[in-house]
């Protein structure tokens, strides 16, 4: 073996072109791979190094060299004697340099980083490390020195690496002092990255790298600041993978914000959302109640405690976590107390005056619900808003309770306090929820849910059917729970399932509402509105809708939070998300109003005996009376556009034929709104036929009901003085509700009773909301008294003390009694 050719050298060359040789093939030659290609290279380094240094001990003695294809072992074997042999006195002074070269790297190291980089190439340069085994017994030294000295041996660290090639280590084989060092640089790079100015950590970098300063002053920035999360996630890396990132920073500030940490903070994303949120709950459940203004201006003043409260339930909570001996339920069943909150709403008797009292299961599942949840949103305020567009359909359902409901309904406050505390549970634990149902459902949680979510919907139905859609729209949250979850735990196409189950959710709410309030759009009115062709383009201005805008800019806003989520699944969701988000907004903000009443109601043409023939469909029946009531919608044309059966004959075959008939036959002469011009209009038509044991007798052909007579329009005369103050002065209140203003729902329910009523008046002296602080009983009598005194109580505006026009409040009474009608 010449060890020239191994190494690709020519003969004679020096030592460094053999050490720099021998690295280059080292990097190419695995001893695990090929032991024997190894061998041999260390034989030819080790042989070539031999024959240099034979040179240079005898430049000028003619003996022989050790033949250069032999390796070292081959050799001519020294001549022993008596005598010891001599010591090389070539090698005693290397070696003696090698020991000084590292003592002055270890002073180096001692004395600063100036000079450590110096004293690390001249050892790496020293003439005794020519041979390997040298060589790997100084880059062991020098790995067990840096590391031991660390933080001091920090310009060191990189040096090394690079001289050695420690990067190619396995992981599992890398000596302990390697590894620290590899881990070293790793916390050193870690440390640069966030140093940098705009980096993610780089604020919380700040905080922890330079004295605390005073106690305060920290505190009071830590609420306007993202340190603190950035400071706990630093910090949280250094009691992990990390623990070596603690040298660069500051011990005092590392201590003050571990004590920070130590306690729940109130931050100021709880204070800007908890204030307003429990000011308008508050608010909104006294003045429904009716109670004394005292008692309410009393109680209305602890909303300004709810961020001290929520930060005490999070100082609670932090207790509750750490206590390991609490039951598995204190930590898994807080769900039910969520879902128990729309039953109990459902239940809930409709009276004013205990209204308030509902805030108190809702707090309880709610602070269960903090209490039990491993993690809270959001942890920083920048993050407030994309975890409530993750939720949007929650909050969504819950505008539509909010604004769709009428303002006199006593039962509104609860159900919207039900879908808030839902939509709560949504937004904090809905990850959850999934899960919970992922692991006792399996694939099954992408349809089961929506299945129940079917069955309560059914059931809100049927309780509308008999009469109480307010105790059916109270159970409509917990149907939107189970399609949310179906929802987030559907993967691909299966989300369809759900996003079909929302759809039918939303129109089940609108049908619900329309039978609270009849002014709200039902289901044929929802789905008539989004087939027109103004769907989109408003055709008064030309422009996008609002609602199409709106959820436009909602739906790129989850578009980005997905795609930098990693989600896989987003253009299919986003699709669902954006098609519902403009769907439910168009129906809430661009429904068209209720018409107003026409001056002058309509007129049939002709008999209207002629509009219906019963044909041969009494023949058999039982002797009897067998009526029907029609509710129709007349154009302005005069036609049928709208047929309603109220009350049926009890003859399928009839009833069915009698809107066909009705909007075939049917004329009227239209009715004229109050300008005169041809208006659409409603109105009720009874009929019916009497079947005795002779043959059939007809009854009374079926003749409209008769309009109310024309309402007296309501003017305001000017007030006697124009300046200085002056409350609101009803116009023409006895014009506001007159004998023929009885409503005509009321009048077949049977309704009646005192309504006790308060106006709000604008600066323009029209009454711009109605509340009912005394009700008659019957929830439909108050609100069609609210939407009377709505449309007809008009005022002098009253006036500030400059005479400037101002708001203004006025209570009143209606006593309602079916004998004098």
């Amino acid at each position: 073996m010449n060890p020239w050719t191994v190494l690709g050298l020519k003969p004679g060359a020096d030592r460094a072109e053999i050490r720099r040789a021998y690295a280059r093939l080292l990097k190419t030659t695995n001893p695990e791979d090929d032991p024997q290609g190894f061998m041999q290279l260390r034989e030819a380094h080790d042989a070539a190094l031999n024959q240099l240094q034979w040179r240079q001990q005898w430049p000028d003695d003619d003996a022989e060299a050790p033949p250069a294809d032999l390796p070292p072992s081959a050799a001519p074997a020294p001549v022993f004697t008596a005598e010891p042999p001599p010591e090389n006195p070539l090698v005693a002074a290397e070696q003696e340099e090698l020991f000084e070269r590292q003592e002055a790297l270890i002073t180096a190291i001692a004395a600063g980083p100036d000079g450590q980089r110096a004293a690390f190439d001249a050892l790496l340069a020293a003439p005794a490390l020519d041979g390997v085994a040298a060589r790997t017994g100084i880059e062991n030294w020098l790995a067990g020195l840096i590391a031991a000295s660390l933080p001091a041996s920090d310009p060191l660290v990189v040096p090394a690496i690079d001289q050695f090639i420690w990067d190619d280590l396995p992981r599992d084989r890398t000596p302990p002092s390697i590894a620290r060092l590899l881990q070293r640089r790793e916390e050193g790079e870690f440390v640069a990255g966030i140093a940098r100015p705009h980096t993610d950590l780089h604020v919380g970098y700040m905080a922890l790298s330079k004295p605390p300063g005073a106690r305060w002053l920290r505190h009071l920035g830590a609420m306007f600041s993202s340190a603190p999360d950035q400071a706990r996630t630093i910090l949280g890396l250094a009691d992990g993978p990390l623990p070596g990132i603690l040298d660069w920073l500051d011990a005092d500030a590392v201590a003050a914000w571990r004590d920070w940490h130590s306690a729940a903070r109130l931050r100021l994303w709880m204070i800007i959302t908890m204030f307003p949120l429990a000011a308008v709950v508050l608010v909104g459940l006294l003045k429904a109640s009716g109670w004394p203004e005292p008692v309410q201006q009393g109680i209305g003043l602890l909303a300004w405690g709810a961020p001290f409260g929520l930060l005490a339930v999070l100082r609670w909570r932090q207790r509750w976590l750490d206590n390991w001996d609490r039951p598995d339920w204190h930590f898994s069943h807080w769900p039910l107390a969520i879902a128990a909150l729309p039953l109990l709403a459902a239940l809930w008797p409709a009276l004013p005056l205990i209204t308030p009292v509902f805030l108190l299961p809702v707090l309880a599942a709610s602070i269960w619900l903090l209490l039990a949840l491993d993690r809270l949103e959001p942890l920083a305020f920048r993050e407030l808003f994309p975890g409530l567009v993750r939720s949007q359909p929650a909050w969504l359902f819950l505008a539509l309770m909010i604004g769709g409901g009428p303002q006199a309904d006593p039962g509104a406050p609860v159900r919207v306090l039900a879908c808030a505390a839902l939509a709560l549970a949504w937004w904090q634990g809905g990850d959850a929820l999934t899960w919970l149902a992922e692991r006792r459902l399996g694939a099954r949680a992408a349809w089961l849910p929506v299945l129940a979510a079917a069955g309560d919907g059914a059931l809100a139905l049927g309780l509308a059917a008999l009469g109480w859609p307010e105790r059916g729209l109270a159970l409509l949250p917990l149907a939107l729970l189970g399609v949310l979850i179906a929802l987030r735990a559907a993967r691909g196409w299966w989300q369809a399932v759900p996003a079909v189950g929302l759809a039918g959710l939303a129109l089940l709410l609108f049908e619900l509402l329309s039978r609270v309030d009849p002014s709200m759009p039902g289901v044929l009115s929802t789905l008539s509105n989004l087939s027109a062709t103004d769907l989109l383009i408003d055709p008064a201005t030309g422009l996008p809708r609002a609602p199409f805008i709106t959820g436009m800019l909602i739906a790129g806003l989850a578009v980005w939070q997905h795609r930098r989520a990693g989600g896989t699944n987003w253009p299919l969701r986003i699709f669902f998300i954006a098609t519902g988000l403009f769907l439910m907004l168009r129906l809430l903000v661009d429904s068209p109003p209720p018409p107003e009443p026409p001056l002058v109601a309509p007129v049939a043409i002709g008999s209207s005996a002629n509009w219906i023939a019963p044909g041969g469909q009494l023949k058999g029946a039982a002797p009897g009376d067998y009526r029907f009531t029609v509710e129709l919608d007349v154009a302005a044309n005069g036609r049928v556009q709208a047929c309603r059966l109220r009350k049926g004959t009890g003859l399928v075959p009839l009833d069915q034929s009698l809107c066909p008939q009705l909007k075939a036959n049917a004329r009227y002469r239209p009715a004229r709104s109050a300008n005169g011009l041809p208006a659409t209009t409603t109105l009720q038509m009874r009929g019916g036929w009497t079947v005795g044991t002779a043959p059939r007798a007809a009854l009374p052909p079926p003749v409209p009901m008769p309009a109310a007579p024309p309402e007296r329009a309501i003017v305001c005369a000017p007030p006697a003085t124009t300046t200085g103050p002056m409350v609101a002065e009803p116009c023409m209140a006895d014009d506001w509700i007159t004998d023929g203003s009885y409503p005509s729902g009321a009048v077949q329910r049977g309704e009646s009773g005192l309504v006790r009523y308060r106006l709000f008046v604008d600066t323009g002296g029209r009454v711009e909301r109605c509340a009912i602080v005394g009700s008659s009983g019957h929830g439909g009598l108050d609100r069609d008294t609210c939407a009377l005194l709505v449309r007809r109580a008009r005022f002098v505006p009253a006036r500030n003390v400059d005479g400037s026009p101002m708001g203004w409040e006025h209570d009143g009474s209606v006593q309602w009694k079916l004998a004098r009608r």
